[in-house]
């Protein structure tokens, strides 16, 4: 009976001891941080430069704009800094609703022909970095892009996304954008639509070019009159729009 005991009582303390030392794993690697969301934050330019470079990018949305209204042809180039810079000193002060509750310090990465996103997420539980890999591409359909999501990370643990799809469709909704998830290569896949019509601008919108570029992401297109754009493809590349399982 005693003998019973003890072998019990040492599959208990190992047992604990087993829980502990992934309990302690896991919460090491839930505290990991990207390399690339270090050195954004570590990297950051001095503060006349970084607000410099975040009007840099609203400056290219405003010649964006213009060039749309008044040529055929349109392209425009975001590069990673003037992402981070705009995001570092323009974010927070004109958007403060934007960033949902307790995510903090957004920052990009352009890189291995991958989007690379993180952010700081801090709780009464936890705190950790969520990290996002992503590329995209144009479908068939017009002006209807694909973000594939490579991976999705808590630290360095993986992340579960289904759980998400909702409130990611609910809040593209909100903006007037449609969203339809399908999968690729094992990798979940949302399909994103935009309008062709915009405000003050009497043709349709088409994007013909999206790439993920070094440092830098390029976008182009054209602008066509409404009965060209009525004979462009509309139906879905992927057969199969619905939630991956």
């Amino acid at each position: 009976m005693t003998r019973s005991l003890i072998i019990a009582a040492k599959c208990i303390a190992f047992t604990c001891l087993l829980l502990a030392v992934v309990g302690v794993s896991l919460w090491s690697a839930s505290r990991r941080v990207p390399k690339f969301y270090e050195h954004a934050l570590t990297q950051q330019l001095p503060a006349d430069e970084l607000a410099e470079a975040a009007d840099q990018l609203e400056q290219e949305v405003l010649d964006l704009q213009s060039e749309i209204q008044s040529q055929e042809t349109w392209e425009v180039i975001f590069t990673s800094e003037q992402i981070n810079a705009w995001l570092a000193a323009d974010l927070e002060q004109k958007f403060p609703q934007l960033l949902p509750t307790g995510v903090s310090e957004p920052r990009v990465a352009i890189e291995d022909g991958l989007a690379k996103v993180a952010c700081r997420y801090t709780s009464p539980k936890f705190s950790t970095v969520f990290s996002l890999e992503l590329d995209s591409f144009l479908t068939e359909t017009t002006n209807e892009f694909a973000i594939r999501i490579a991976k999705a990370r808590a630290g360095a643990l993986p992340v579960p996304l289904k759980r998400f799809f909702d409130q990611i469709t609910a809040r593209a909704e909100e903006a007037n954008l449609s969203v339809l998830w399908t999968q690729q290569e094992d990798s979940p896949v949302a399909l994103v639509k935009l309008p062709t019509n915009l405000d003050d601008v009497r043709s349709d919108v088409v994007i013909e070019v999206i790439e993920i570029e070094e440092g830098q992401i390029r976008i182009a297109g054209r602008v066509v009159p409404g009965v060209e754009l009525q004979s462009m493809p509309q139906q879905p590349r992927f057969a199969d729009a619905s939630q991956p399982r």
